[in-house]
Formats: structure tokens, sequence, C-alpha cells
């Protein structure tokens, strides 16, 4: 049990380290600088700092636009990672906000809902994307019945 604790302990360390460094990078660098030094760090990566410099990455792709690079990145880490349910999530919160494709969002959280109540994981953050997913579709669809002008930005 405490040998399962230090590994934690020293798992979630390293997770705060690569954190702080990218959010470095983001702070110091052109967007586009940073996703390259990401990029080429997470290609010698282990598995546990390849999965954390993955989100990282993934995230900065989004903030410079580039979702379809993060789609693939993404779709490689849940091919991957049969259970992850972290991924799965991420893929529907692109697809919720940043291309407009709540039925696809949908989707991707069966998904990782699949997973999240096969391994244990993370169900309640699944259901809660998959919440906000569905009061999303709930609104565009009363926004249909209704003028333009009493419709709330998207």
């Amino acid at each position: 049990m405490d040998d399962e604790k230090a590994a934690l302990r020293k798992k979630l360390k390293r997770m705060v380290e690569l954190g702080r460094w990218a959010d470095e990078l983001w702070k110091t660098l052109p967007l586009a600088d940073a996703i390259e030094a990401i990029e080429e760090r997470r290609r010698g990566a282990d598995s546990d700092d390849r999965y954390t410099l993955t989100s990282d990455l993934t995230d900065f792709l989004l903030l410079a636009g580039r979702e379809p690079e993060a789609e693939r990145i993404i779709d490689e880490m849940i091919a991957c990672l049969p259970d992850d349910v972290r991924f799965p999530l991420r893929k529907a919160s692109l697809y919720l906000y940043y291309t407009d494709g709540p039925e696809k969002a949908l989707d991707a959280t069966d998904m990782a809902l699949d997973r999240a109540y096969r391994t244990g994981f993370s169900r309640r953050e699944a259901l809660g994307v998959k919440a906000r997913i569905l009061l999303k579709i709930g609104a565009a669809n009363s926004c249909r019945k209704h003028s333009r002008r009493s419709c709330p930005s998207r």
C-alpha cells in the first residue's frame, strides 16, 4: 500500500512538473513554438509523460485553432488506451465547444461512459459532460422554434 502511494505521489508530482513546464511555454513562446516544443518532448516520453504531454498538446492545438490536428491526436490516444475515459471526453469537448457538433459529442461521451462503467473511473465526469451536451442540444432545439433574436449566442 505504501509503495502504491509513493508511486502515485511520484506520478502526480511529475504531472505537475510537466504542467508547469507547459504553462511556462505558454507564457514565454509564440503558440506555434510552444506546440512544437511539446510535440518534440512528447516524441521521446514514457507512457505517463506522453499522456500528460498529449493532453497539453491538444489544449494548445485547440487554442491555435488547429482542431483537425487535435482530433487526430485524441483519436490516436483513444485507440492506444482502450480503458481511458478522459480522451473520449476531450473529443466530446472538442465537438461541443470548438466544432459545434453536439451530436458527435454525444457519441464520444457514450464511448467515455462505456469505458467509465467498465473501469469504474470518471463516471460522474462523463455524466456531467453528457448533461452539458444535452443542455446545449435542448437550447439549440428551442432556438429553432423562436426568432434569432431570442436565441442565446453559441
